[in-house]
């Protein structure tokens, strides 16, 4: 029995040497429950943008890593030929070359269209039939094998040669195998015949080796070589200089002769051949040969291999007859599985839970469902111990831990208990739950640790056990009674840590015996990972690391006993994380249930990740599973086998990808360049601009980064400009859609990791543009704004006419209530009128009539005419409060102002009412400040402003009038209160006593007024730029008037124009003279007349002899006024505007202007009408019609009697100043300019500029004023002045002529006596005596 052990075991060793000397291949398998068309591979071939390429019997296929696109035969001249497909490559403009059963078809990869080559020889021949292989060469040159023959097409001649002539010579028989080297140089393999070179280059044909088989396959072998696969004869190697030809053997059981139909250069030290019979690998002098294996899922899917392709990743694709395309990957990660292989030696179970290393460096494997493996790493020989093996054998194939101490092997089971295996002798113990004292109380053992002093510790689902080897029997470890302890391990403290499913980890000092137990706390980030540990790991470092099922992994950090946490946040693939080993390069290796993952525990970075494209078997691995041997090969157990690997094998995967969009759809449905109606500018994987409209805004790419070693990894981020504000990132996700976009341009973006880790800066990206609809074009949105506009502007239109209206209507009434108001203030008003005027014509006529009647005596007429007297004033005030009222109230009140003693005004008026006051036995009170206050006023407007406010004081009064005069702080206005104790006005009525025909009913119903009091002083205090107010802050009634001291707005504006036109002038009296001399001598008249042919007629006739100035009113002629000269003034009445009397009375009430006289034409021929006129000021009024004679003989009247007085008064010594003004206005500026002079004439320094100053006028304006009325200029009006002032020194004889001359002011005598002479005609001695002889 040992003897046939062990022949069994040798046999078992030989086979496991012969097959560790072979390569692991792991296929992945794709075929028509892929989506490949046709079982029958018959071509491969990757082109330039790295789309696989798959010629089946039935379909041309486009591979892109996650879908194929298949084109079938079509009737159209833009499909496919046929669908039998021999081979593809791809020229340099990247149009596919499609050799077909039924001729060549050109594939456009930008438009996505097929075309048939349908070129002719010189001798009108066409390629047609089965078409055997293309291949284009260096030169671009396209060799073409069909059955019929050789042909070269030249693209850049455009032309198509059949090469069967080149070969006559040789054989007339047509090649069946073709490969063109990378020199240019074409070797044609032909049946029965051997090989034959042909350089086209120089045009010459060699015949380079003879072999009587049928070839196959041409392919260049180690550059000086080539390989000729041929029909059931096998393989044949042929030196491409000397045509030496010997047969490789590549299979010694069939004498090599196998059918070869493929050979792919991988490397150029290995090379696969494809033959009926599977896959010969040749490597280095070895071969071998690959097949299907019936139980191996990763074995080729058939033997009958039709076509091998190296991709530009190094990866194998193979094509096969009835097995579609298997591809084996290229690993840059190399791992190697191990799981149940029926017929060979393998691992036993699929469930792997356990290893642990003998002192050979061999492994005993744990499974759950298969019992237990002892696994020798050197030759690679599974030994398999179970319930049922001899002569060793277990008690339980579910084993869940594994302890190896000295010669025994401890195995924990699952139901079963324990058994300890003595490795030297193979006895078997047995433990299990039993009746006895000191057997386990559980038989559901996972874990099982011998420590450092030589304790062996068993965990249960139930609690922790000692085995105790004097009594070979256990005790239970109490305080952990009830735990599942699923790992135990020792520290390099001596501290026994103890893991748990439920409870976290629990420390136990067995010198101390303190026990310290770590749970996981959600509110704490620095607490234990999870409450459910799968293993515990100590590191080279001696740090500790906790791996858990729901929480990824932690590290103890023991200076603070917490826990660091490393989880999905972090980059784990998964949160539950089985076992933690560390390689020699100090990286741990992580078994989770979705892969493999690097970590670096110094960087704390998860290095990488690695899956099923990566070549694992399983993603998900099992509990506690693991195990580092000394060569520093890892081995990780899963649910279905195990793997093992070591790190220094791995090496990067450097290849950069670019993502390809590899479709694109609207709804679902796949838009191609050809039909998209514009949609496309060119096929999907080349477009750089989609055009959609509105309605197909709902659309989806697929895409690839066409890296298909790793296929399973792939992780993208993705963008579409104007829609995400972020980069997506998905996983293993090949479309993305999007719905509903709004229309707009936009860009897709997208990008490609291999790993997740790494974004390499290739990005795809693609415009989009989707175009509005007809109605939510600019346009359209134009023609929306117009319609919104215009409907708004009717709307707002209607809304605001309708306000409009309504305002109106609510106006109207108002208006109508006011106007009724107004006439019933009226009739009041008039009612009080006529009460007020009969009152006193009743106290004249009863006097008058007495007087009359009864002939009184001289007393008593006199008291009855001072009754009448005093009547009659009161009726004129009354009938002058009227007519200055309607002045008011018509704005044709002017303001006559004139610097005021304000203390004096005020006392006077307060004295006039003082006696009435005391007839009503009322304390009259008057405060002035002491010194005067001046202020520029009307004293008649002042005057009756104070009137009626003392007048109602006294009405209204109970016992005191207190009259107050004050100036403001800032001496800018006065200030006149008048307070009364009078019955108090009522709130709602302090603001309408202001108004017109206001009266308060009922208060002093014996005190009559007209209603027009206040409301005329308010009108004349605003005239000043004042205000007239009722103080409500007093105590009793107290009405305010306030006054700016300087003058009006108006009167200022018009003196700073006055300023502005003044001219600077030497005070000396020849440039004095220059100035005044520069007028004409013709007078100036100013015509104002409305009517135009009147106007012209006026000054045709006055024009011959005066010059004239005119105007259509009288504001046009006050403007004339202000800026010119004018000595006479003709005016019409009636005129718009302002009419002639209004002019009338504002030339003479101006000081400046009042000299002027005035003719006034009327056609109004009243006496009334005369006096009006004469009383505004008229020099003289005339009736229209007029004769003009009359006209002319009234101007030249008026003119030479203001001359012969302005003379007069030049040359007559004797004649008084105010003889020569025409009016009392004038009379008084004489009088006050003489006597200006008068006190200033011992200054020789006195002129013109100090008389302007005197009587604050400007020079300009004292010049014209002065010159209107005396003739004179200012500096003649001085001269005169004190030369008759020296006339009246000479006749009183008191004084000599030169002290004469020194009084008035002359200090040269020479010039006085000149100037006395010129102005009086005689020298100042003759004047003398002439008045002493008189």
């Amino acid at each position: 029995m040992i003897k046939t052990i062990f022949i069994f075991l040798f046999w078992l060793f030989c086979l496991a040497v012969l097959w560790g000397q072979q390569n692991s291949y792991y296929f992945k398998h794709y075929n028509n429950n892929s989506g490949l068309s046709h079982n029958t591979v018959m071509s491969l071939f990757q082109d330039s943008k790295g789309f696989l390429w798959i010629g089946t019997k039935n379909g041309l296929n486009r591979f892109d890593g996650h879908s194929f696109k298949i084109y079938m035969r079509g009737d159209s001249i833009t499909e496919l030929k046929n669908s039998m497909i021999y081979g593809i490559t791809e020229d340099r403009q990247n149009t596919l070359w499609i050799a077909t059963d039924k001729g060549v078809s050109l594939y456009d990869p930008f438009t996505e269209t097929f075309s048939n080559f349908n070129e002719l020889t010189g001798n009108q021949e066409k390629i047609d039939g089965i078409i055997n292989k293309i291949i284009i060469d260096k030169s671009d040159r396209v060799w073409i094998l069909s059955g019929s023959g050789l042909y070269l097409y030249i693209p850049s001649e455009n032309q198509l040669y059949n090469l069967k002539e080149k070969f006559t010579p040789y054989t007339n028989y047509s090649p069946s195998a073709l490969f063109v080297d990378k020199e240019g140089i074409a070797y044609l393999g032909f049946p029965n015949v051997g090989i034959i070179k042909y350089n086209i280059d120089i045009d010459k044909t060699t015949y380079l080796a003879h072999n009587n088989n049928s070839p196959t396959v041409i392919c260049e072998y180690k550059e000086q070589y080539i390989l000729l696969g041929t029909q059931d004869k096998g393989l044949f190697q042929i030196n491409k200089e000397t045509g030496e030809l010997k047969k490789v053997p590549i299979d010694e059981t069939r004498n090599s002769d196998v059918y070869v139909r493929h050979i792919e250069e991988i490397s150029q030290d290995e090379y696969w051949v494809g033959t009926e019979s599977g896959i010969y690998v040749l490597r280095n002098g070895t071969t071998q040969h690959i097949t299907q294996e019936a139980y191996n899922d990763f074995s080729l899917s058939d033997n009958a291999i039709y076509a091998i392709c190296k991709d530009r990743e190094g990866g194998i694709w193979i094509g096969s007859y009835f097995g579609g395309v298997d591809y084996l990957p290229k690993q840059y990660t190399y791992f190697e599985n191990f799981y149940p292989i029926v017929y060979k030696n393998s691992v036993s179970g699929h469930r792997i839970r356990e290893f642990i290393s003998d002192k050979k460096g061999n492994l005993w494997i744990a499974t759950e469902d298969n019992g237990l493996n002892y696994y020798d790493t050197h030759t690679g020989l599974f030994t398999h111990i179970s319930d049922k093996t001899k002569p060793v054998s277990i008690s339980f194939t579910n084993i869940q831990c594994l302890n190896l101490t000295s010669d025994e092997l401890w195995i924990g089971t699952f139901s079963k208990g324990i058994d300890v295996l003595d490795l030297k002798t193979n006895r078997l113990r047995h433990y299990e739950k039993d009746d006895l004292p000191n057997s386990i109380l559980n038989n559901d053992i996972f874990a099982i640790y011998t420590d450092s002093r030589n304790t062996t510790w068993i965990g249960s689902t139930t609690g922790l056990y000692t085995y105790v080897p004097e009594i070979d029997g256990f005790r239970k470890f109490m305080p952990l009674d009830g735990e599942f302890i699923s790992n135990i391990f020792e520290d390099k403290n001596g501290y026994i840590w103890f893991t748990s499913y439920n409870t976290g980890i629990i420390r136990y000092n067995p010198h101390t015996k303190e026990i310290k137990r770590f749970r996981y706390d959600a509110k704490n980030p620095d607490s234990l990972c999870f409450d459910r540990i799968t293993c515990g790991f100590e590191d080279s470092k001696h740090r500790l690391w906790f791996g858990s099922e729901d929480g990824g992994f932690c590290r103890y950090n023991e200076d603070d006993e917490t826990f660091t946490r490393i989880t999905t946040k972090q980059g784990l693939p998964s949160n539950v994380v089985y076992k933690i080993l560390e390689d020699d390069n100090h990286l741990f290796w992580l078994s989770t249930n979705n892969g493999l993952a690097s970590f670096n525990p110094e960087t704390m970075n998860v290095e990488a990740l690695y899956n099923l494209p990566n070549g694992l078997r399983s993603k998900q691995f099992n509990y506690n599973s693991g195990i580092k041997t000394d060569d520093g090969t890892l081995y990780f157990g899963s649910i279905d086998g195990f793997i093992a690997f070591n790190p220094k094998n791995f090496y990067p995967n450097n290849h950069n990808y670019s993502v390809v969009l590899t479709g694109f759809y609207i709804y679902n449905q796949d838009i191609q360049v050809k039909s998209s109606n514009d949609i496309l500018d060119k096929a999907i994987p080349y477009a750089n601009t989609i055009n959609l409209n509105y309605d197909q805004a709902t659309f989806s790419f697929s895409f690839s980064a066409l890296n298909y070693s790793t296929n399973g990894n792939d992780r993208y981020t993705y963008i579409l400009e104007g829609i995400d504000k972020k980069w997506n990132y998905v996983d293993n996700v090949s479309r993305v859609s999007y719905n509903s976009i709004p229309p707009g341009n936009y860009i897709f973006r997208i990008k490609y990791s291999k790993d997740g880790h790494e974004w390499g800066d290739n990005e795809t990206f693609v415009n989009i543009n989707i175009v509005p609809p007809l109605w939510r074009t600019s346009w359209a949105y134009m023609l929306y704004v117009m319609f919104t506009g215009m409907v708004l502007f009717f709307v707002v239109r209607y809304y605001v006419l309708r306000k409009k209206r309504q305002v109106e209507e609510r106006l109207a009434l108002q208006e109508q209530a006011k106007k009724e108001e107004i006439y019933k203030a009226k009739i009041d008003f008039f009612t009080n009128i006529a009460h007020e005027i009969r009152t006193p014509i009743t106290l004249i006529k009863a006097p008058l009539d007495y007087i009359l009647n009864s002939h009184p005596d001289e007393k008593e007429t006199k008291e009855n005419l001072i009754t009448m007297e005093r009547n009659t004033d009161r009726l004129l005030v009354l009938v002058n409060q009227l007519l200055d009222f309607r002045k008011v109230e018509s704005k044709a009140f002017t303001l006559s102002l004139k610097a005021k003693n304000i203390n004096t005004l005020v006392t006077n008026i307060f004295n006039r009412f003082a006696a009435a006051g005391r007839r009503k036995n009322l304390n009259m009170v008057l405060e002035c400040p002491d010194h005067a206050v001046m202020a520029l006023v009307d004293e008649e407007a002042i005057t009756k402003v104070c009137s009626n406010l003392f007048s109602n004081a006294v009405k209204y009064s109970s016992t005191y009038i207190k009259v107050i005069l004050s100036l403001s702080e800032d001496l800018q206005f006065f200030r006149i209160t008048v307070n009364n104790d009078g019955t108090p006005i009522p709130p709602d009525m302090r603001e309408q006593i202001f108004e017109a025909f206001f009266q308060i009913k009922g208060t002093h119903p014996t005190q009559p007024g007209s209603g027009i009091g206040l409301t005329l002083a308010t009108s004349l205090v605003q005239l000043h730029n004042g205000q007239l107010y009722l103080d409500e802050k007093a105590e009793d009634t107290s009405f305010v008037v306030e006054i700016p001291t300087n003058a009006s707005s108006d009167v200022q504006q018009a003196e700073e124009i006055a300023l502005l036109d003044e001219i600077v002038e030497d005070d000396d009296y020849i440039s004095n003279w220059a100035l005044e001399n520069t007028t004409s001598n013709k007078d100036v008249i100013l015509i104002v007349e409305d009517n135009e042919e009147l106007q012209s007629f006026l000054s045709e006739q006055l024009n011959k002899y005066y010059e004239i100035f005119t105007a259509n009113n009288g504001l046009e002629a006050m403007e004339i006024l202000k800026r010119e000269i004018i000595n006479f003034i003709v005016s019409d009445i009636m005129m718009p505007v302002k009419d002639g009397l209004e002019l009338c009375n504002e030339i003479k009430s101006n000081i400046e202007t009042c000299h002027i006289p005035i003719i006034l034409l009327t056609a109004k021929t009243t006496l009334n009408n005369k006096i009006e006129g004469l009383n505004c000021g008229a020099d003289a009024y005339m009736e229209k019609p007029f004769a003009m004679s009359h006209l002319f003989v009234q101007i030249r009247n008026l003119l030479e009697s203001r001359k012969k007085l302005r003379q007069n008064f030049a040359n007559n010594p004797y004649m008084a100043t105010n003889s020569l003004p025409q009016n009392k206005a004038d009379e008084d500026f004489l009088n006050k300019l003489t006597e200006v002079i008068r006190r200033n004439l011992d200054d020789d320094t006195f002129n013109i500029d100090d008389l302007a100053r005197e009587v604050n006028m400007s020079r300009t304006s004292l010049h014209r004023k002065i010159k209107a009325i005396t003739d004179q200029t200012p500096g003649d009006f001085i001269r005169i002045i004190r030369l008759r002032k020296a006339a009246e020194l000479l006749i009183e004889g008191e004084y000599r002529i030169n002290e004469i001359c020194m009084i008035v002011g002359i200090r040269s005598l020479s010039y006085f006596s000149k100037s006395f002479q010129k102005q009086f005609g005689v020298l100042p001695k003759d004047f003398a005596k002439s008045r002493i002889k008189r």
